[in-house]
């Protein structure tokens, strides 16, 4: 069963009180998604699981996307993970919703990680509780694996429509300095020299789509420990 939660929209307090009768004042019955268990070991892995969604047996729940973003500062990715994890705590408890979260994070630079053959989202979709794994190795493609299965996804990053950029080369990361322009997941004022350790905000949130309207939308977000990265050459 599909489990649902009511949002108060906000409404003039006039027109509030005349539709109070008729449709209980803006409060919106809206599907919720449980976060999913989403953690990292701070530097090769990070493990992501179904956590209820999927016995839902609902069409409107598609999978889980992940949201990264890359800082130089060890101390500004921390403090951005801590943020995160609060208002994730105040979506899961009713008091924010997703997307606000959402919302928010995009404001921050979090942009989504993507299959390295294409753009459709999800960048998982469990049928099950099992373990998926997006390993993260330093000098070849990250990639995703289902516990049990030898299939490899490879994962790229989101600079644009048309780029699919690899996590692991150094010289793919342009800061705001740099002659070829800032890109758009890196918060880097200067392109990292090979050897120097990037610093990774992750979180995962169910996909959903609605099916009146067709917009995507999103569950309550997991925020995984920041991961202490070094790309290549």
């Amino acid at each position: 069963m599909q489990k649902k939660r009511r949002f108060l929209l906000s409404v003039a307090p006039a027109v509030c009180a005349l539709s109070f009768v008729l449709s209980g004042c803006g409060l919106e019955n809206i599907p919720y998604y449980d976060p999913p268990v989403f953690l990292s070991d701070g530097s090769t892995i990070l493990t992501l699981r179904d956590n209820g969604n999927v016995a839902t047996d609902d069409s409107s729940f598609k999978g889980y996307e992940v949201f990264y973003r890359a800082y130089t500062s060890s101390g500004t990715a921390e403090s951005i993970q801590e943020t995160l994890t609060t208002y994730a705590a105040s979506v899961v408890d009713g008091d924010m919703e997703p997307d606000s979260f959402m919302t928010y994070a995009e404001n921050l630079g979090f942009v989504r990680m993507r299959r390295l053959s294409d753009t459709a989202a999800p960048l998982i979709a469990p049928t099950d509780t099992s373990n998926y794994y997006i390993q993260l190795p330093q000098s070849q493609d990250w990639y995703i694996w289902q516990d049990g299965s030898s299939t490899q996804t490879s994962v790229a990053r989101t600079i644009s429509s048309t780029t699919r950029l690899s996590f692991y080369i150094a010289s793919n990361y342009h800061g705001s300095n740099d002659t070829n322009g800032s890109d758009a997941d890196f918060a880097g004022t200067a392109t990292p020299s090979t050897g120097t350790t990037l610093y990774f905000v992750f979180f995962a949130a169910g996909y959903w789509i609605n099916t009146e309207d067709l917009t995507a939308n999103y569950g309550a977000p997991e925020v995984a420990d920041f991961v202490s990265y070094t790309p290549g050459a």
